[in-house]
């Protein structure tokens, strides 16, 4: 009498350790996927599908071309004010207010030949933020800019009569008339085109100013949202007195730092005016066109150049360089390899001198600053350095050491995390915290490395501990989904990282293009937390709140540049599942499956295809898995032979809102050992 030969089944609960690559498809463990996308494993026991690209309060501010980043700051009123740069050619690109979406102002530099490629924005020493662009991946300072912003949210002001004038010193600014054109922010500047100061706030026609005016004027005062960054000098110290010309310094550079050309005034650190400057003897003395204003001994100060043209942008590359990361009281600037950094009292004060505040790691470019808690992490496209000892010494007891030798693809993946810097390399994506790097795209292998070689673009972003980097010119066909006959290849995926657990997975259609965190200070009917900016439909561009992509609910609102169509778009293909016995023969029966799914059409599905051996071919079951409005159990009879079999569970139709997946099993029966 034959023996029947026993139903097994084999259960497991979702993918909790996410997405694998890093080994063949039939050797992964359990807990892992081959492929997950537009999937969120953050919630333990559930496979759900991510939330929706849904456009934030605060994101109104449509655009005519692809945003590449964003960049956020508090005016000197204490209002959060947000702006996003496009990426297009000449005249140029153009900055808009989100918060108030008041503003439509030129980013004031026009690159030569090609359009913005690279950006750069973090929050400036004492206030404002420093916004940086190149319009070539080469770097070349000729074409990349920097410009300061301190939150202004509307456009510039052309040339407004004054009710009287001013004198250097004063705090106010009276007009006789457009004070409504002028905001908190703006920067003020006379009739000659000097910089006269910052504007702190708007009453009537009066202009209140954030510290003392620097300079006189008379006629009319025009406004800028932004403007360029000139070298200030504060190196040494000083003294002088109020019945003498004669300024004496000490381990100060009066004439390697420049001060015998153009008009120079002495600043005391809180803007009180010194003297203006006649004639440079040597490094160490200078004389004043009159007596000093006040009496100084061995006393800090700064040297700004008020004859300088503060709209460099326009006319030439900036002399710091366009990247920029504020960290233990100095403001650094990166230029090709070259490191400088400013003086703790402005943010300008950089001594750029053969033996000034300069540092240099390599050879190569830097294409990445970031302020990690010990360190401030510059990196190459090669290597990754630390410049570390920095928080409470002096740049004397500074040292720089190499952290890895893997650099970025692009300086834009490089954001900071609790204490430390995650970026996007060639070989991996690495979270340095003051040690070795570790990296936390490891289980994507390979496959990684090969998407990425020939990238050029990328964006970062964290949100909810989860690390966000969208590859613009991935490899195509790296990573793909394939329902029933149909393949889906791109070089326009998202990597998502749980970084609480290394789990890996990957978004379709969340093509980022900069982001900023909004403070929980900011009022209702705008954004708190992350947001995040994405060129859809182009030439449009849109602002989205980063935590709808944890919802498990709804439908994305918008197709981006390179989708296919709207999202989200789940799909799972699983390990090849061998029963525990790779080389055995193995009937496969069924699967058995936990689920939900909600959809505004009742006919939606849930499709199974199984994919019998070693093989990519798979076929797509009679039976699915239909809309149910809670957690139903079902099964799909199939029979295949094989020893190894995985599974692809996908959507069948955009109209889906929601699904979750709970745990599932397959039931098998193994064939007389020695079949094949």
């Amino acid at each position: 009498m034959a023996t029947s030969i026993p139903l097994s089944t084999e259960t497991f609960v979702g993918a909790p350790n996410g997405m694998g690559r890093y080994v063949p498809q039939h050797e992964l463990a359990d807990t892992e996927a081959y492929s997950l996308f537009d999937i969120t494993l953050n919630n333990a026991g559930f496979v759900r599908r991510r939330g929706p690209l849904t456009e934030t309060a605060v994101g109104t501010g449509n655009t005519s071309a692809r945003v590449i980043g964003l960049a956020r700051t508090q005016a000197p009123d204490a209002t959060e004010q947000v702006v996003k740069l496009n990426r297009t050619t000449a005249p140029a690109g153009a900055l808009r207010g989100v918060v108030n979406a008041t503003m439509n102002f030129a980013w004031p530099y026009t690159p030569g030949v090609s359009p913005y490629e690279l950006f750069d924005s973090k929050d400036a020493l004492l206030g404002g933020a420093l916004i940086g662009t190149a319009s070539d991946t080469s770097l070349n300072p000729a074409n990349a800019a920097i410009g300061f912003w301190h939150g202004a949210a509307k456009d510039n002001v052309g040339a407004t009569t004054l009710a009287s004038s001013f004198v250097r010193g004063a705090t106010t600014i009276s007009l006789s008339a457009g004070g409504t054109s002028f905001c908190a922010g703006h920067f003020i500047f006379n009739v000659s085109g000097q910089l006269v100061g910052t504007v702190k706030s708007v009453a009537g026609n009066v202009l209140t100013l954030r510290n003392p005016a620097l300079v006189s004027g008379a006629t009319s005062v025009t406004a800028k949202a932004v403007r360029g960054i000139v070298p200030r000098v504060s190196a040494g110290r000083i003294t002088t007195g109020t019945t003498s010309t004669q300024v004496n310094g000490g381990s100060t550079k009066f004439s390697a730092q420049g001060l015998a050309a153009g008009t120079w005034d002495l600043y005391t650190p809180d803007y009180t005016w010194i003297g203006t400057v006649s004639s440079v003897t040597s490094d160490i003395q200078l004389t004043l066109a009159a007596n000093a204003a006040v009496a100084l001994l061995n006393s800090e100060y700064i040297a700004i150049q008020t004859s300088a043209d503060h709209t460099l942008l326009t006319s030439g590359p900036p002399t710091v360089g366009w990247l920029n990361a504020s960290f233990a009281g100095h403001q650094f600037y990166a230029k090709q390899n070259v490191l400088c950094f400013s003086d703790t009292t402005d943010r300008e004060a950089v001594d750029l001198t053969a033996d000034g505040n300069t540092i240099i790691f390599s050879a190569d470019p830097v294409r990445a600053l970031v302020a990690a808690e010990t360190a401030i992490v510059t990196i190459t496209e090669n290597e990754g350095y630390a410049l570390t000892g920095a928080v409470g010494t002096t740049p004397d007891r500074w040292r720089g050491e190499r952290i890895y030798d893997d650099g970025t693809i692009c300086g834009m993946t490089a954001v900071s995390y609790q204490g430390g810097c995650i970026w996007a390399g060639k070989r991996g994506i690495w979270y340095w915290n003051g040690s070795t790097p570790v990296n936390v795209a490891a289980k994507l292998g390979d496959d990684y490395r090969t998407y990425v070689k020939g990238a050029t673009r990328a964006w970062g972003m964290v949100v909810n501990n989860h690390y966000f980097c969208f590859i613009e010119d991935g490899a195509s066909g790296v990573f793909s989904k394939t329902k029933g006959v149909t393949t889906t290849n791109s070089g326009r995926w998202t990597i998502v990282i749980n970084l609480a657990n290394g789990v890996c997975s990957m978004f379709s259609n969340v093509e980022l293009r900069g982001t900023v965190d909004m403070p929980s200070s900011v009022g209702a009917g705008t954004a708190q937390g992350t947001i995040f900016a994405a060129s859809t439909s182009e030439p449009a561009s849109r602002v989205f709140d980063g935590m709808t992509l944890f919802t498990d609910s709804g439908n994305d609102a918008f197709t981006c540049d390179g989708g296919p169509g709207a999202g989200p778009d789940f799909y799972v293909e699983t390990k090849k599942y061998d029963g525990k016995d790779p080389q055995r023969l193995k009937l496969w029966k069924m699967f058995l499956l936990h689920w939900l799914l909600t959809s505004s059409n009742g006919n939606d599905t849930l499709n199974l295809d199984t994919v019998p051996g070693l093989n990519t071919v798979g076929a797509t079951a009679t039976t699915s898995f239909p809309v149910v409005s809670s957690f139903t159990d079902k099964r799909i009879k199939f029979m295949k032979r094989s020893q190894f079999l995985s599974l692809r569970l996908w959507q069948s139709s955009s109209s889906i809102t929601r699904v979750t997946l709970g745990p599932w099993a397959l039931a098998l029966k193994y064939k007389r050992p020695g079949r094949v």
